[in-house]
């Protein structure tokens, strides 16, 4: 991807993304529906999480609403994509909240990943940390069989979100992982955005 389309791409959809030349009308294109596709939506609209608009990191708002022992952490390091490429990275974690952020060059950070456990925050649908993982399988019409778990991150979910752009076709993906009580209650969103 040049430098300057990976750059349209995030200005239009700020995750991490890709794009392919051509329009996203085949079978390869499919977007998530429904309350899926919100709920991988919800981290780049507006009102998610305080300091978190539009994929955009505002640290310092961020890190009140992330509950207590709240830890900012940056560092800098090659883009694992783009040899020659530095990336910087945030990391602010509290009781409540994730969110991990990168950025080329200046800020803002943009959301990478980010990870809900606060029930007060209120998901797409209805849903909320600490309802029954069966009111989320029934909000996002999936199954939570044993295919989709992993002992150690939860219940994952696929995520992708495909818009024609003229001659380009964004392609956004996510991983999101429900984590669970041992009574099943989900206890965690994550979000993690990737490229394909």
């Amino acid at each position: 991807m040049s430098r300057g389309l990976a750059y349209a791409a995030i200005a239009i959809a700020p995750l991490v993304c890709t794009h392919s030349w051509g329009a996203c009308g085949s079978d390869d294109y499919v977007s998530s529906t429904g309350c899926l596709l919100e709920l991988g939506d919800a981290p780049t609209g507006t009102g998610l999480i305080p300091g978190l608009s539009n994929g955009e990191i505002d640290p310092a708002a961020v890190s009140k609403a992330a509950g207590t022992g709240v830890a900012i952490r940056t560092w800098s390091g090659p883009d694992p994509r783009e040899p020659g490429i530095v990336q910087n990275n945030i990391h602010i974690s509290g009781s409540l909240i994730d969110v991990l952020g990168v950025h080329e060059g200046s800020p803002p950070y943009m959301l990478t990943e980010l990870a809900v456990r606060d029930p007060k925050v209120a998901l797409p649908c209805g849903l909320r940390i600490g309802q029954p993982l069966k009111t989320f399988a029934s909000a996002l019409s999936i199954d939570v069989g044993p295919e989709r778990r992993d002992p150690k991150r939860g219940v994952r979910l696929d995520w992708a979100k495909y818009e024609d752009h003229g001659s380009i076709c964004v392609a956004s993906h996510a991983n999101i992982f429900l984590r669970l009580t041992p009574t099943e209650d989900v206890r965690e969103v994550r979000w993690e955005y990737f490229a394909d």
